[in-house]
């Protein structure tokens, strides 16, 4: 069991190779509704993999085979962003800068924000307030 507030990204395959899987470009999905169109759904999924990525309760967003979320490494004060293969959680890149650790009244203190994946650009608030615009395929 991960400690209290620790954000493990747990992978699961929900759908056979043969079906159509939609984007998620960020919180809610590509309507902002929570639902999901793709087709196939298998309801007890399979774990692929599974990462530490810090302190926080973002989310996942997935964009073709890259997945983004954000953590926060309270040793180090810095709000990381992770692009992960989504097939095998390998990391393709991550960026990391000066990040505030809140209360823990408010998610134990660590990141809140889903990144949000627009064109060439992902979109990701620091836990100080910041909005930062990143290259989807490289961090910049």
């Amino acid at each position: 069991m991960a400690p209290r507030g620790e954000l493990f990204l747990p992978a699961l395959l929900w759908l056979p190779a043969s079906s159509v899987a939609q984007d998620w470009p960020g919180w809610r999905g590509a309507e902002g509704d929570g639902v999901a169109d793709s087709t196939g759904w298998v309801p007890q999924g399979t774990r692929l993999w599974s990462r530490n990525v810090g302190l926080g309760h973002s989310c996942a967003s997935v964009v073709g085979e890259r997945l983004y979320t954000l953590g926060f490494d309270v040793e180090k004060g810095l709000d990381t962003v992770f692009c992960l293969a989504a097939d095998t959680g390998a990391t393709l890149w991550s960026t990391s800068y000066h990040g505030v650790q809140r209360a823990v009244d408010y998610h134990d203190g660590g990141t809140l924000s889903t990144p949000t994946v627009a064109g060439e650009r992902v979109f990701v608030t620091s836990s100080a307030g910041w909005l930062r615009a990143l290259d989807a395929a490289s961090g910049e």
